[in-house]
């Protein structure tokens, strides 16, 4: 798996610089600094650029634990925040789907008063950064959660982990990193290279909304929706 140490080895190969090993990566020196900074910039550039795209989006299966309402996020790149679920799917026995819908707080505690017996789930909300079902669950059941994953900031604990964002975005960052990194040399000339990033970047939006491969995971979406009923 590709990671953020190599993507900026890669940009670092770019002005023919040494690889980074992981402790130096992980250290305090200029470099190591230099390579998380450009790594944080160009990912936050890219996460405001790219709300309506879909990127970031995971699918992660999710068993329920009988008398507990609380669903538990997975950990590592797999992660959610609460606020960025858009949706929770049941998976039932039978090969059916059913949604179940999130509700507000106030709506949230009246079905919880009134829905006292463990059950199948049939709602949810999210409150200060806990999500829950409602009524509590009586079974292990499986759930389908859609979410967006966080792209996280980059720090040396966390510089070799493996990359969120799709494949074809890697060479992107790497054009990116590389722009940030000539800044950090005090290159005159870096604002072409971030030129050069944003040219790029735009690029693989366009490819992510309109191309095919966006237009196969539409199709997929479409059937999928078709064969569960959804």
């Amino acid at each position: 798996m590709v990671t953020y140490l190599d993507l900026i080895n890669d940009a670092r190969g770019r002005q023919k610089e040494t690889p980074m090993s992981s402790s130096t990566a992980q250290g305090t020196g200029g470099e190591a600094l230099a390579a998380i900074q450009a790594t944080n910039k160009v990912l936050n550039y890219i996460r405001r650029n790219s709300v309506d795209l879909d990127i970031t989006d995971k699918v992660s299966t999710i068993t329920t634990v009988s008398g507990t309402a609380t669903l538990t996020s997975p950990v590592g790149n797999d992660a959610w925040s609460p606020n960025l679920i858009n949706r929770i799917v049941l998976d039932k026995s039978n090969g059916s789907y059913v949604d179940i819908p999130q509700v507000d707080l106030e709506r949230a505690k009246e079905l919880e008063d009134g829905l006292t017996t463990n059950d199948s789930p049939l709602f949810f909300y999210v409150n200060q950064g806990v999500v829950k079902l409602i009524p509590t669950p009586n079974a292990a059941y499986t759930l389908q959660v859609f979410y967006q994953t966080l792209l996280t900031r980059i720090t040396g604990s966390n510089i070799t982990d493996t990359v969120l964002l799709p494949e074809d975005f890697h060479e992107i960052m790497v054009d990116g990193i590389f722009a940030e990194l000539r800044r950090a040399k005090g290159d005159t000339e870096w604002p072409a290279y971030w030129s050069l990033f944003e040219k790029s970047l735009s690029s693989g939006y366009i490819r992510n909304k309109y191309g095919l491969k966006k237009r196969g995971k539409r199709l997929f979406r479409m059937r999928a929706s078709r064969d569960r009923n959804l």
